[in-house]
């Protein structure tokens, strides 16, 4: 009898083992198949993980075990969804991140494959025609033409034929045609234009790309380089030579808005076969992409964050691009960094792993300095064209003087002469929605989520208090629950209000916002992408997908509406993380010909962050953050995770922290350093109660070893469960 080891569907460490599954005479389950299974009486998806044959009968296991061992009901795939690099890189993912396997398995697949109930994509058909029988006798001249005009060694699209469908059909009919369905695949890319024109390296795009070809695969490459000096360039020359070998290639962007430009300067160039793997486009279209990489149809791969777990194989080269961006951390569970996946899949491949950015991660710019990584430079713009000329305007002293409003006298008179000049101007504010908040100001409440007890934000276009955390939606109420009174107060600005404001102060400009309010999709980040390209808008505003890879000419002017925001939110990488947004935004400013400038907006003038992102001084800023996580044994000094406890009493969460607290304490009595129990800044979320503990280590692998036995020791309890996030973007 053969007997699988099942992984069951649902990602929590309390059944984070595989369960014991017979498998019925006729049924063909493989090891990395999903199957149909029940489990505590419910239907179930559930992923093989083993097969073993057993030499004793079912009533001599079950009678050993105690327990019933139940049939496999049905089998979801032929072979195999995850080879076999990909299925120890998940065991690898679930040690390194704390998390159940499954889990890292789901994160791995598409939605139509993860092992899951949910509804799965369907095989894509068309309807095909082929010859079978020439001869024309018995059929109408119609009948007779159409078939004269088919090539028997051909099939052809029966919805490309210029004869009719009535036509087709009686030669099916009678036995003249074959109809059959054959498989296509749902394509989110528009039609291929290659052009051979390549633009010429300058020299240290030359050096950078002699030093990465020719130096060792086994040490990461940090490619530093200002905003506009051309790394994009140096990536295509790269995959180039890495496909002329005839090794894959994986490129990484941090958002889906920039994968569109990322594709089209690939494309242009290279004539080998690509596929685009991110959240923005369809179901269909991720399936068809994922199991065309599978199928070994794909030799490029370009996408966001999830498309690091690519079926590539005979991978000779992975870029990421804007390295330093958060995009690259999952904040759910796994909460794995693409970096580290990327650096695990290029040692198993021996392949060459560039880090790219203008604005390095202190722990990249840390490790090359070490030697860990190489470091490579790129100090100047292409054509040594200047990065732009920032101008920081006091809001405070705007205030003062009777401006109100967030766009200061200096940023308007820019924007007038640039828009006089018919160039562009993009516009940075990162809050989305109308209002970051809304009270009651006869009884000061604050709407706030149900879910999360954070406030809601207002967004007008919808007209809902929206909660950016759970998605929680309700009305926007037209009287105050509490009071009854019926004028209430939007606090603050985010994008949605920010876009009237500029509407109306200029409004023969066009006026285009890029937020994940305007954007839901791959085509809305393309279709504002080609406005902007065509100059179809004058004003690019919108969040710091704004910031971000953005290339075009006439963009002369950068705005900052408040430089502030972040700045004081408590956590350790507020400064690095507000520095490397504005000197990225700064960046989109004069890539061409024409001379850029920018102007940042701040209550804070005389912030360091401030001053040093306007200058783009990045090496000054590197040396005196990493003064300061030095002194506070901020990473990269020291690591961190954090432990979040979740469930209905407080006082249950508070004593299993406690328990876990003084576990930690004595397996690691020398180095550890244990925080809390505190509640997080979200410390309630989808109406249950969360507390959370920090754990501080130096010694990175005793620190797993310690994490993982706390997820076998203490994740069994019903009432409360753990997650965890092993070196957390945050800490608050």
């Amino acid at each position: 009898m053969l007997i699988a080891k099942v992984l069951i569907e649902h990602p929590i460490s309390s059944l984070d083992t595989p369960f014991d599954y017979f498998i019925p005479a006729g049924v063909r389950a493989k090891v990395g198949t999903r199957v149909q299974i029940n489990f505590n009486g419910q239907d179930i998806v559930g992923y093989v993980t083993g097969i073993k044959d057993e030499t004793r009968s079912k009533e001599e296991i079950e009678k050993e075990q105690g327990f019933e061992i139940k049939p496999i009901l049905g089998v979801l795939d032929e072979e195999p969804i995850l080879n076999n690099e990909l299925r120890d890189l998940a065991t690898w993912l679930a040690k390194t991140t704390v998390s159940p396997l499954i889990a890292c398995y789901q994160t791995m697949l598409p939605p139509s494959l993860k092992p899951n109930s949910a509804k799965h994509i369907k095989i894509k058909t068309k309807k095909y025609v082929r010859v079978i029988n020439p001869n024309p006798s018995g059929l109408t001249v119609k009948q007779s033409e159409c078939l004269a005009s088919l090539n028997p060694n051909e099939v052809y699209l029966k919805s490309s034929l210029e004869y009719g469908a009535s036509i087709i059909k009686k030669l099916c009919e009678t036995g003249h045609l074959e109809e059959f369905d054959k498989e296509s695949y749902r394509n989110p890319l528009d039609e291929v234009y290659f052009s051979s024109q390549e633009p010429t390296l300058n020299a240290e795009q030359k050096a950078a790309l002699d030093l990465i070809e020719n130096g060792k695969t086994e040490v990461p490459y940090l490619l530093q380089g200002v905003t506009g000096s051309g790394k994009t360039e140096v990536y295509i020359r790269l995959a180039a030579k890495y496909l002329e070998k005839g090794k894959n290639v994986l490129i990484l962007v941090p958002e889906i808005s920039l994968t569109p430009q990322m594709v089209q300067r690939f494309r242009s160039r290279l004539s080998y076969p690509l596929a685009i793997f991110h959240s923005g486009i369809s179901q269909g279209e991720r399936y068809d992409e994922y199991r065309r990489i599978a199928r070994h149809e794909v030799n490029l791969v370009i996408g966001a964050r999830s498309a690091v777990f690519a079926p590539l194989d005979n991978i000779g080269l992975i870029v990421i691009d804007e390295e330093h961006s958060e995009s690259y951390k999952q904040d759910n569970t796994p909460c794995y960094h693409a970096r580290n996946v990327a650096l695990k899949r290029a040692e198993t491949h021996h392949a060459k792993l560039v880090l790219g950015s203008a604005t390095p991660s202190l722990e990249s710019k840390a490790r090359a300095i070490k030697g860990v990584y190489q470091l490579v430079e790129l100090k100047h713009r292409v054509n040594n064209y200047p990065l732009a000329t920032a101008n920081i305007v006091d809001l405070g002293a705007e205030i003062r003087q009777g401006q109100k409003g967030l766009l200061s006298r200096p940023l308007k008179k820019a924007m007038l002469e640039t828009l006089t000049r018919k160039e562009q101007v993009v516009l940075l504010l990162n809050k989305r929605g109308y209002a970051p908040s809304v009270m009651c100001p006869k009884c000061r409440t604050v709407f706030k989520c149900p879910e999360c007890d954070v406030p809601l934000k207002y967004h007008k276009d919808t007209n809902t208090l929206n909660c950016h955390y759970c998605n929680y939606v309700t009305k926007y109420p037209s009287v105050c629950p509490k009071c009854g009174y019926q004028h209430l107060r939007n606090i603050g600005y985010g994008t949605q209000r920010i876009e009237e404001v500029i509407q109306g102060e200029f409004p023969a400009a066009k006026v285009v916002r890029m937020d994940l309010d305007s954007v839901k999709m791959q085509k809305g980040y393309e279709r504002i992408l080609n406005g902007i390209e065509d100059h179809e808008y004058d004003i690019l505003l919108g969040t710091q997908l704004v910031a971000k890879g953005l290339d075009f000419p006439n963009i002369t002017l950068v705005g900052v509406l408040n430089a502030d925001v972040g700045l004081f939110n408590g956590n350790f990488r507020a400064n690095e993380e507000v520095f490397q947004l504005l000197t990225q935004v700064l960046g989109r400013a004069g890539r061409g010909e024409k001379k850029g400038a920018a102007y940042i907006q701040t209550f804070n003038p005389d912030h360091f962050v401030i001053k040093l992102a306007a200058k783009q001084d990045y090496e000054t800023f590197f040396k005196t953050e990493m003064n300061y996580r030095h002194q506070q044994k901020y990473p990269p000094y020291r690591y961190f995770a954090l432990i979040m406890l979740t469930g209905r009493s407080l006082d249950e969460i508070e004593k299993t922290a406690l328990l876990i607290k003084e576990y930690i304490g004595k397996e690691d009595p020398v180095e550890a350093r244990v925080l809390g129990p505190t509640l997080p800044y979200i410390a309630k979320y989808q109406k249950k109660n969360r507390m959370r503990l920090i754990y501080w280590f130096k010694d990175r692998e005793n620190a797993l070893r310690i994490l993982n036995e706390v997820k076998k020791l203490y994740s069994d309890s019903s009432k409360v469960r753990l997650t965890f996030d092993v070196d957390p973007y945050s800490d608050v």
